[in-house]
């Protein structure tokens, strides 16, 4: 009996080792897959990176009814990027490129928008981009005739007094958006001269545009003296006179402005003499 005994209680101890190592064996394997490895183990999925690899790229093209549009500088211009009607990236291009980017994009489905002053606000289809380069092509913008209000454009300054709306002083549209003159010589010549006579020296001038609700100028986005001749100045439109700009102008002579609403640019041309010019100084 004794011996039987010690039998059972060592077949007992036994089985509770060999019990107790088969649960450390579980145990152990169930940890093992919560604990950080150095091992790389394949899954077959490839995470989405951190930065998108995608682009969009273009160009836009302002209304084919003014072809000296195609050249620099362009009207002021913001493209917008828009996914799922929501904007998520802006480019305000520069004066001197029509070309708008977009990088680094995720993948989605993307829709480009251009806003320019002037024209009308335009988009092209939607595109789907994953991670390549994609170019939408050309994206045209045409006048908008509801924001062409401009009646008429005066020209005034220290040489009449700032008379502000002298039929003398008012300019001629050449193209939409596009004027020139003044024809200070209206009445006295035949065909008019679409000229300025000013003596030399520095003159403080104003545009005033004629709105069919208010009146503000266009003065130069510089508050330095500027020398005529001049190509494309920046403008922008004021309403304070104060803004006056001042222009020197090397010689007496005859002057020629063309103030482009499209691009807000002002350009002063030096004209030759006159035959009508050229007598009166003669005569002095």
């Amino acid at each position: 009996m004794f011996v039987d005994g010690m039998s059972r209680r060592v077949t007992a101890r036994r089985f509770t080792a060999v019990t107790g190592l088969l649960a450390l064996l579980v145990t152990g394997v169930a940890c093992d897959r919560n604990v950080a490895s150095t091992l790389l183990v394949p899954t077959g999925l490839r995470p989405r990176p951190a930065t998108g690899t995608g682009a969009i790229v273009g160009r836009v093209v302002y209304d084919p009814g003014s072809p000296d549009l195609d050249s620099a500088p362009y009207p002021p211009t913001i493209v917008e990027l828009f996914e799922s009607g929501i904007a998520v990236a802006t480019d305000t291009l520069d004066r001197q490129s029509r070309n708008f980017e977009f990088v680094a994009l995720p993948p989605g489905t993307y829709t480009v928008v251009a806003n320019a002053r002037l024209f009308q606000r335009s988009s092209l289809p939607a595109v789907r981009v994953v991670a390549e380069r994609v170019d939408v092509g050309d994206l045209e913008v045409s006048f908008d005739l509801s924001q062409l209000t401009t009646t008429s454009i005066h020209v005034s300054g220290d040489f009449n007094d700032f008379a502000e709306f002298a039929d003398s002083c008012s300019m001629q549209q050449l193209r939409l958006g596009l004027w020139f003159g003044p024809h200070i010589d209206a009445v006295n010549a035949d065909p008019p001269d679409t000229a300025l006579t000013l003596t030399a020296g520095v003159h403080r001038m104003r545009f005033i545009t004629n709105y069919t609700i208010f009146s503000p100028f266009y003065v130069s986005e510089r508050s330095d003296v500027i020398d005529a001749p001049a190509t494309q100045v920046p403008m922008r439109l004021a309403t304070d006179p104060a803004t006056d700009m001042s222009i020197n102008f090397p010689v007496t002579g005859r002057y020629r402005f063309y103030l482009d609403e499209r691009r807000v640019t002002l350009t002063i041309e030096q004209l030759p003499a006159s035959a009508a010019f050229a007598a009166r100084r003669i005569s002095r």
